[in-house]
C-alpha cells in the first residue's frame, strides 16, 4: 500500500510550488532553423547569484540545470529544500529564458533491476511541470545513460525506451509542451571496463525499442574530448568533436531526418585523454578551440542547441570545469566569455538593441526587478 500513495504524494508536493508564468519559446527547437545558445548552471557551486546575472546579460537561450531525484527525495516522503531551484526558475521566468532540467541519479526507492522505475519518473516529471509551468521548456532524462553512472544501473536500451515512453505520456497528459530531451549520450574509450555501452551501438539499440516515439532530439555530452575541432572521426575514437556527424549518421539510419542533436555538454579538451591536449589547459588556447568549435556546430542545421558546462564554479564531471566556467570567481571571467557574447549576438543580433553588456569596471548590471 505505501508504493501506491507515494506517487500521489509526490506529485502533490511538487505541484505546491511557483506561480505559472510562461517563457517564450526558446531557439533551436525541432521546426526552427534557429541556433540556441545556453550554459549550464551548478546548483551545488557558487556566485549563483552572479552567474544569473551573467546568464540574463549575455543573454544566453537556455539555462540548464541537473535536477538530482536522489538529492531532492532520498526518501519517497522526504521534504525537500526548493530554494535555490526556486530562485534560477524565479529569474529565468522573469528574464524570459529558457529552463532544461536533465534528470539524473534516481533514489534506491524508485529503482528496479532494470534502472529508473518508469512511473516513479514519469509522475516525478509530471510533478515538476505541474510546480513549474512554462519555465520548463525541456527536459533531458538521465544523461549519460549509455554508463552505469549515467544510468543507475547496467545501461539498458529497452529499459531507458520504457521510462522515455511513460515520461511522454505523462507530460502528455499535463499538457506540457516542453521537449523530452533523450540518451545524453556519451562517448567512451575502448578500455572503459565498467559495463558502459558504445553511444553508437547504444543509440541504435534504443531506436529498435522504438525511442522515435518519445521524442525527437538526441542530446550529446562532450565535456571529456580529444584533438582539434577539425579531427574527421575515424570510427574508432568518438571522443572528438566531429562525434556528432557519426550520431546524426545513426539518426538518418533510422529515418529521423527531421530530428536534432543537443549538446547538452560541452568544454574544450582538457588532456584526460591525451598528453597533446595538454596545450588547452591554457585559458586562451581553450578560447580558440571554443570559438572554432561553436562555428562549426552552429553550421550544422541538424545541430540545435549547444550548452557550455559551466555558468559558474563547483561539481564534478569526467572533465573538471575547474578553471573553465565563464565565471571564475566574483570579479573575473574566462576569456570565452567576450567571444561567446559576440557568438550570441552574430547568432540573434536584434538582441542586442537591449543588451545591458559589461562595463568598464567589470561589473554586471542588476538586472533583476
Amino acid at each position: 500500500m505505501f508504493k501506491k500513495w507515494v506517487p500521489l504524494f509526490l506529485l502533490l508536493l511538487l505541484a505546491a510550488g511557483l506561480p505559472a508564468k510562461n517563457v517564450q519559446a526558446a531557439r533551436g527547437v525541432p521546426g526552427s532553423s534557429e541556433f540556441g545558445i545556453g550554459s549550464r548552471l551548478k546548483l551545488n557551486g557558487s556566485l549563483i547569484d552572479t552567474a544569473l546575472d551573467l546568464a540574463g546579460n549575455l543573454p544566453l537561450d537556455w539555462i540548464g540545470v541537473d535536477y538530482d531525484w536522489s538529492v531532492y527525495f532520498p526518501t519517497a516522503d522526504a521534504e525537500p529544500d526548493w530554494t535555490a531551484l526556486d530562485q534560477v526558475m524565479t529569474y529565468a521566468a522573469n528574464h524570459q529564458i529558457a529552463m532544461m532540467l536533465s534528470v539524473t541519479a534516481a533514489p534506491r526507492w524508485a529503482m528496479t533491476s532494470q534502472g529508473p522505475d518508469p512511473e516513479q519518473a514519469g509522475l516525478l516529471v509530471a510533478g515538476l511541470i505541474n510546480r513549474y509551468g512554462g519555465v520548463i521548456q525541456a527536459i533531458e532524462l538521465f544523461p549519460a545513460s549509455n554508463t552505469p553512472a549515467g544510468w543507475g544501473a547496467t545501461p539498458n536500451p529497452q529499459a531507458y525506451a520504457a521510462v522515455a515512453a511513460a515520461v511522454r505520456a505523462q507530460m502528455a497528459q499535463a499538457g506540457s509542451p516542453a521537449l523530452l530531451v533523450l540518451a545524453g549520450l556519451t562517448p567512451v574509450g575502448d578500455n572503459a571496463g565498467d559495463g558502459s555501452i558504445d553511444d553508437l551501438v547504444y543509440l541504435q539499440e534504443l531506436y529498435n525499442a522504438g525511442i522515435q516515439q518519445s521524442g525527437n532530439i538526441v542530446s550529446l555530452q562532450m565535456n571529456d574530448l580529444t584533438g582539434g575541432p577539425l579531427i574527421a572521426p575515424d570510427g574508432l575514437e568518438h571522443r572528438i568533436l566531429r562525434h556528432y556527424e557519426e550520431v546524426r549518421q545513426v539518426m538518418l539510419n533510422n529515418s529521423q531526418e527531421n530530428g536534432l542533436i543537443w549538446v547538452t555538454r560541452f568544454l574544450a579538451p582538457c588532456g584526460t585523454i591525451n598528453m597533446t591536449d595538454q596545450q588547452y589547459q591554457d585559458p586562451q588556447e581553450q578560447t580558440t578551440w571554443l570559438v572554432q568549435a561553436y562555428t562549426q556546430l552552429r553550421a550544422q542545421l541538424y545541430v540545435g542547441a549547444v550548452f557550455y558546462d559551466a555558468l559558474n564554479p563547483g561539481g564534478t564531471a569526467s572533465c573538471s570545469n575547474k578553471g573553465r566556467s565563464l565565471l571564475l570567481d566574483s570579479a573575473q571571467y574566462h576569456s570565452f566569455y567576450p567571444k561567446l557574447r559576440d557568438l550570441i549576438a552574430e547568432n540573434a543580433p536584434e538582441t542586442m538593441l537591449s543588451h545591458r553588456g559589461r562595463p568598464k569596471d567589470g561589473e554586471f548590471v542588476n538586472s533583476r526587478p
